[in-house]
């Protein structure tokens, strides 16, 4: 009778154990389990890497400076000192290879001694300045020469907004002639990209083909194109 009630006693007792050390089993996997659903909820939120627009690590930031080499027009020929800074960034697309979208904007400062005749003048002899500032998109094809060498070609779209300013004196007394126009035009380029590490430089050319009117300098259709080499500093997100 002894031996039976130690025995149920036992068992109860191996039974109150067992159940301890599920229970204490089930409360360690509770907080691995709310971590791991964590993460697949997480997981779910986050687009995967082939589903997003832009290539992950496909963006670049640049920094443009450089010369702009000539202008189209006869009467702006006689160069004193140009020079062009901008700005751009360039987006790799996910899903159609060796393609990326660019956005770009440069300022072109240029100044002339130019045979420019304003109105009631009989010429300027200052320096006439001619400043354009362009707001671009373009598409840009490019192909991986090796892991660090790029070389990419650019085509786009967009506005120009020139401005000409010169000093001029009429009766003796001194005045200031200044003119702006805008427009929409094409512009294109090419260029080689080094990028070693996350920074890297660039040698870019573009081309530009615009025009503008100046009424004030009695200026109709000036061909104000022109070919720009830049270096560029660029840093890799």
């Amino acid at each position: 009778m002894f031996g039976s009630g130690s025995l149920t006693l036992s068992l109860r007792k191996f039974r109150n154990g067992v159940g301890a050390c599920l229970g204490l089993l089930l409360l360690l996997q509770l907080p691995t389990s709310l971590h791991a659903e964590l993460n697949q909820a997480t997981d779910d939120s986050v687009p995967a890497d082939k589903d997003r627009f832009f290539k992950p690590g496909g963006v670049t930031a640049t920094i443009y400076a450089g010369d702009y080499l000539s202008a189209h027009d006869e009467q702006f020929k006689d160069l004193r000192a140009e020079y062009s800074l901008g700005i751009g960034v360039s987006a790799d697309l996910n899903k159609i290879p060796h393609l990326a979208l660019d956005f770009e904007m440069v300022n072109f400062n240029r100044e002339y001694t130019t045979s420019v005749t304003p109105p009631d003048l009989d010429e300027i002899d200052n320096d006439t300045k001619i400043t354009t500032n362009t707001y671009m998109f373009g598409a840009r094809a490019y192909y991986q020469v090796v892991d660090l060498l790029r070389v990419y070609a650019v085509l786009g779209f967009g506005y120009f907004e020139t401005r000409m300013l010169a000093s001029a004196e009429y009766l003796g007394l001194p005045v200031t002639y200044d003119d702006s126009y805008w427009s929409f035009d094409m512009y294109a380029g090419a260029g080689i990209i080094y990028m070693p590490h996350r920074w890297g430089l660039g040698l870019d050319y573009r081309y530009f083909d615009f025009e503008g009117d100046f009424p004030e300098f009695e200026v109709s259709g000036a061909q104000l194109g022109g070919d720009a080499i830049m270096l560029g500093l660029r840093y890799r997100f």
